[in-house]
């Protein structure tokens, strides 16, 4: 990966210049090494690339015969009660040497919390488009010394390096000089003009030594997630039948709801995804507070699963039940039950209590079959007497 510096000019030390010469000096540039550049700063943009990060470096293969040594990494959702499971089938043990276990158990919250996303209002340039492009620009603007200073340490960087450069310099309070000198370049110029403004998110300095740990070639790795998996590989399958019957307890009273939860999390993750999918759909702010919703086994399964808790802000609108059909898809777990499912929820949400069909005096006429999946939707339908990674193209005489 990129390494990350910094580069700050004290450019506010200049506002109140009374001469139109002034330039940047060697003392005002300050230029530091971060970290590892890990990519742009956006809304969620830590677990998109934590969960990037988790995948590359964990294997979801594990012969459990042949590694019978655990280390678990901090900030796990993996409760002891499924550990005892593996012991029992595999003799799993848990040690506290990280270096001498068969395999180490990390998540996406153990990489998050090592990573930093505190550099706002900026630019980013790799070093080959800062030497090119950006570096020349800067010449009116630094006196030679600071020119040479910043030149000699930028060209010893490797070319895929990233550079952050700050934009936080104010024009609204600037002596009338420095707006006619070189330096109006960061205030009003092609400084802030910048190849991204998004900022940037990096594994600081003092968190190498523990993302070295995470990358040591040496170590196997798994998730929290496939580990969960693992711990339930004997556990039921939630079909469109126990789908049903957890929706009833669900709605019930909060024993028959904590009960339900309880089920949820201890099912067969990957085979019912499906009725999960759709139960954190359903349910999935409503069961914010229960008891069983902080519960480590329950909370491992909402990480893999509150992508589904869209809201029904606008249940009204389509775009509510696409947004479902596109996540199941993503997830291999758009069967022919759940489209089912969905298009009654459209023909009863959207076409007549939204659009009016029910009314008596309506001189129109809209059908359950008239509710129809666009083709690239219809490409990913799974049948679910298949494998969920079977697809197939529906035929025309299904009713959507």
């Amino acid at each position: 990966m990129s390494r990350l510096f910094i580069i700050n000019m004290n450019v506010a030390k200049y506002y109140d210049t009374t001469s139109k010469h002034v330039r940047i000096k060697k003392d005002d540039i300050e230029f530091k090494k971060k970290g590892v550049y890990l990519g742009e700063h956006h809304w969620r943009a830590d677990k998109t690339r934590s969960a990037e990060i988790v995948d590359k470096l964990t294997k979801k293969d594990i012969d459990w015969s042949t590694h019978l040594t655990m280390y678990r990494f901090p900030n796990l959702s993996l409760s002891r009660d499924k550990l005892s499971l593996m012991k029992e089938k595999y003799g799993t043990r848990v040690i506290r040497d990280k270096d001498s276990a068969d395999v180490n158990v990390i998540s996406e919250k153990t990489v998050e919390k090592l990573m930093s996303s505190d550099l706002y209002y900026g630019s980013i340039w790799t070093v080959k488009d800062f030497i090119n492009k950006k570096l020349p620009e800067l010449v009116p603007a630094l006196t030679t010394e600071a020119h040479e200073y910043l030149e000699s340490l930028i060209t010893n960087l490797g070319p895929d390096d990233m550079i952050f450069g700050g934009d936080r310099y104010n024009s609204w309070n600037n002596s009338d000089a420095f707006k006619d000198s070189a330096l109006c370049y960061f205030t009003d110029g092609d400084w802030p003009t910048h190849q991204s403004s998004s900022g940037a998110m990096y594994i600081n300095n003092e968190n190498m030594d523990a993302w070295d740990s995470l990358n040591d070639p040496s170590k196997t790795f798994v998730s929290d997630v496939y580990v969960n998996a693992v711990c339930s590989e004997d556990s039921i399958t939630l079909d469109w039948e126990q789908y049903e019957q957890i929706k009833k307890m669900l709605s019930a009273t909060t024993e028959d709801r904590s009960m339900a939860m309880t089920l949820m999390a201890n099912c067969k993750i990957e085979e019912s995804k499906t009725a999960l999918g759709l139960l954190f759909y359903h349910y999935g702010d409503s069961l914010k507070g229960t008891n069983v919703w902080n519960q480590v086994a329950f909370k491992t399964l909402r990480k893999q699963f509150d992508h589904y808790i869209i809201g029904g802000w606008n249940a009204a609108h389509t775009s509510t039940f696409s947004s479902l059909i596109k996540k199941l898809a993503e997830d291999n777990a758009l069967t022919e039950e759940a489209m089912k499912h969905i298009c009654q929820l459209v023909f009863d949400k959207v076409l007549h209590s939204g659009c009016g069909f029910t009314k008596d005096d309506c001189a129109f006429e809209m059908k359950l079959e008239d509710v129809r999946l666009t083709k690239h939707y219809k490409d990913k339908l799974v049948r679910e007497d298949k494998t969920l990674s079977e697809l197939v193209t529906m035929g025309d005489d299904l009713p959507f």
